[in-house]
């Protein structure tokens, strides 16, 4: 019979009585669905598995006839890559790039460092086809590390370039020049971290000169400051405006550590042109400047009652001018500062 359901009698009559089937028992549609999730995670973990096992072992078939194409180029080497360049050319082993850059290489297969038949050493990532791809560090006849990513057997988007000097260079590349954002270190006192374009800093960015001790914030066109930029000093001096031929030239304005400061033209590094020129206790001279100096017209302010107006030469007063003091003009010719002609004894 069935189960002992209680819409059952037992009498004479059960036998009558078709079989009942109970009915299932009730199942809570959120644990259903739970489990029929975990069902379809467990079918896509299983087939995720499966191919990332495939490719292993296609990766892992193509291994011989990748390592028996490489050692065709040269000779695998019983040291790794790091004392290679420690012993010759331990600079670059100072020099780290991002570790984004050195991520797993899934598509290539690894391999230690080998001499190839060219004179060059190399140590990375290699393509089915033999050659270098992803991650890899090359050192060449001359002992100059790359460090960096390959794409069929040439440099790749970023790398970096150490010379036996100390010379480097670190950021984006097309073609194996630098282009796009990167930073470059010289002769061991110019660094510059900005923008490159065909090899050569060319758009914003930085130059730390250690030899003297500055620091340049703005453009740069083939290598030299152009346009606007801000140049700080070692003492505290700060210049921003123009630059001309990686110098001082155009309009600005400079402020002293001692706290005076000049705004208005210059020219090869020198103040030149018209501008003005002001000291702490308030004084200033507005007019012309020449070879850094005041040459020319202009005038000196003492305070609001007190003023000299006139020429100038290396600034002093020379030539025609008068002294205002207090209201009282007192005209003359000048020499070297001093007044030798007055108005009264002409």
């Amino acid at each position: 019979m069935g189960c002992n359901c209680s819409c059952t009698n037992k009498d004479e009559s059960t036998e009558l009585i078709p079989e009942v089937q109970c009915p299932p028992p009730l199942v809570n549609e959120k644990e259903n669905e739970k489990e029929n999730e975990n069902e379809r995670t467990s079918i896509h973990s299983n087939i995720n598995l499966n191919f990332h096992i495939e490719e292993i072992k296609d990766k892992e078939k193509e291994r011989p006839k990748l390592i028996q194409k490489v050692s065709l180029k040269g000779n695998f080497l019983d040291k790794n890559i790091s004392e290679i360049i420690e012993e010759l050319n331990p600079a670059a082993n100072k020099i780290d790039i991002p570790s984004e850059m050195m991520k797993e290489q899934p598509h290539n297969i690894v391999l230690p460092p080998i001499k190839l038949n060219n004179g060059e050493i190399y140590g990375g990532g290699w393509n089915i086809h033999g050659q270098k791809e992803g991650y890899g560090i090359n050192i060449d006849k001359e002992n100059k590390v790359y460090k960096g990513l390959w794409k069929n057997n040439n440099y790749g988007e970023y790398g970096c370039f150490i010379h036996n000097n100390g010379n480097y260079y670190k950021g984006d590349l097309v073609n194996g020049l630098a282009k796009g954002k990167g930073e470059m270190f010289i002769n061991n006192k110019l660094k510059y971290i900005g923008e490159f374009d065909n090899d050569i800093p060319n758009g914003e960015g930085k130059i730390i000169n250690y030899e003297d001790e500055t620091n340049y914030t703005g453009y740069t066109i083939n290598g030299i400051k152009q346009g606007h930029g801000v140049l700080e000093f070692n003492d505290g001096t700060k210049y921003e405006g123009e630059f001309k031929d990686d110098k001082i030239e155009g309009k600005g304005k400079i402020v002293y550590s001692n706290g005076e400061e000049y705004e208005g033209d210059f020219k090869n590094n020198l103040k030149d042109g018209i501008g003005i020129f002001k000291w702490p206790d308030g004084e200033r001279y507005e007019g012309q400047f020449k070879d850094d100096a005041r040459n020319g017209k202009g005038k000196l302010i003492f305070d609001d009652n007190k003023f000299y107006e006139g020429f100038w030469l290396n600034n002093k007063p020379h030539g025609k001018g008068s002294y205002n003091l207090n209201g009282k003009i007192l005209p003359g010719i000048f020499r070297y500062g001093k007044i030798i002609i007055t108005e009264n004894e002409n």
